[in-house]
Formats: C-alpha cells, structure tokens, sequence
C-alpha cells in the first residue's frame, strides 16, 4: 500500500469549496420547496415555509460571495478546454470505455466542464435570483423568462453537482481525500493529476 502522500488541495481552497458547496445544496432543497407543492412538507426541516424562504436568500447571498472567490481562485487552472480536453471528452475520460485519454495537468476535461457550469451558470442564478426580489415590480413577462431560467438552473447546476458528488466519492476512490484533509496518495495524484504530479515531486512541467 502506498503511503507517501502529496498536499493536493490547500486549506484555502478546500475552505472555499465547502463554502460555495453547502449553500449551494441548500439553495437546491429550499429552492424546490418554494417552487413545487409536492416538496412543501419538508419546509418543516426549516421551521416552516418562511424559515425556507430566509434560509435560501441567506445561502444565495453566501453563494455569490463563494462563487466569486471560486471564479478567482481555479480560473487559471479550469476555466478554459482545449484540444486536448475535447479528446477527453470524446472519448467519455474512459469511464464508459477503455481508451487510450490524455494526460491532464491537475483537472481533467470533466472536471473543468464542472466548474465552467458552476462558474457561468451560477452567475446567472445569482442575477436571476436578484431579480426574483422585485418580482412583483417588473415586468411580468420579462419575469416569466427569469423564473424559467432561474429553474433551469437548478436542474443543471443539480445535475452536474449529483455527477459530481458521485465521482467525488465512491465513482473515484480518494478523491475525497482532495476535499477533506488535502492529502493523497502519490499513486492516485501521478494516476488523476499527472501533471501536478510530476511538478511537485520529479520536478517537471511540461
């Protein structure tokens, strides 16, 4: 068993993905509760329907500010796919096949999709949002357009944060480890972030 370990992941960073993470997945429950008559029973989690209401304008306003250090914090490292990302995609990062996929720096091309989603999508949640406040004060139709893309973005910003928790735990053995105590083996980095990898232990960047 390999039991040298590499620093994957700061206390900073782990600190702001906890922060964007939770509210987010508030924002999700009490959003539905708010929006779907079938979810109102569990309003009862928060003390009734009004306590939702004020515990998802709280974690909106948390997950703009966690959003934007998100942004700055991995935009130089995520916040782009290029040609050798495509090729990941393409070939599903081998997860649905085996296939031959390229070496990615520290992110692979699935997990920069992730955060360019979270990145433009929750921008719009949180101008959606915003407008939500004054919904009673502008013009209807243009709200019916901010309502529809304010729900879309939970099944979207949902979707790939279910995937995400997913690959995050049991789909990906350790990966937990990056967003809890920041440590890995230095087998799973030189397997997940060979890039990284390489630069922190032989020396190397390509």
């Amino acid at each position: 068993m390999d039991k040298k370990t590499i620093i994957a992941s700061s206390a900073y960073e782990r600190t702001v993905h906890w922060f964007l993470a939770i509210p987010c997945l508030l924002l999700v429950l009490t959003g539905l509760i708010l929006a779907f008559r079938s979810f109102e029973p569990m309003a009862i989690i928060f003390g009734g329907y009004k306590s939702v209401m004020i515990v998802h304008r709280v974690c909106g306003l948390i997950f703009t500010g966690a959003l934007l250090l998100t942004i700055q914090l991995w935009y130089k490292d995520a916040g782009y796919l290029d040609g050798s990302d495509i090729e990941w995609l393409m070939k599903a990062g081998g997860y649905l096949w085996k296939a031959d996929i390229p070496e990615p720096y520290k992110y692979n091309a699935g997990q920069k999709l992730f955060f360019l989603t979270v990145a433009i999508y929750g921008a719009i949640m949180v101008i959606t949002g915003f407008l939500l406040f004054f919904k009673g004060s502008l013009n209807p139709i243009f709200m019916s357009w901010v309502t529809g893309f304010h729900a879309l973005g939970v099944m979207i910003i949902g979707g790939f944060s279910m995937v995400h928790i997913y690959l995050g735990t049991i789909g990906t053995e350790g990966s937990l480890h990056v967003m809890t105590h920041g440590k890995v083996s230095e087998a799973w980095a030189k397997t997940h972030m060979p890039g990284y990898y390489k630069e922190k232990i032989e020396g190397k960047k390509d």
